[in-house]
């Protein structure tokens, strides 16, 4: 499970999602600056690793992409 969370309120959790391209996509959908994101494994959290976190840059630069043509094409 992968969670979203502001880091000024870190044990609230903003959005959940169980892949990494799931949370891409809500993380994409959100405009709050600085928001962390964060895995959750039998209830014990820890921070993206360098793969991980590689993934899900790319991931939501592409929601953002789709999104934003989206937007731009009236749809």
């Amino acid at each position: 499970m992968f969670l979203i969370s502001d880091p000024s309120q870190p044990h609230v959790a903003l959005d959940m999602a169980a892949t990494l391209e799931a949370i891409a996509g809500a993380l994409a959908r959100r405009s709050e600056p600085g928001l962390v994101v964060y895995a959750s494994v039998d209830g014990l959290s820890r921070g993206l690793d360098e793969d991980e976190r590689r993934e899900l840059d790319e991931r939501v630069g592409v929601a953002r992409l789709i999104a934003e043509e989206s937007a731009g094409s009236g749809s």
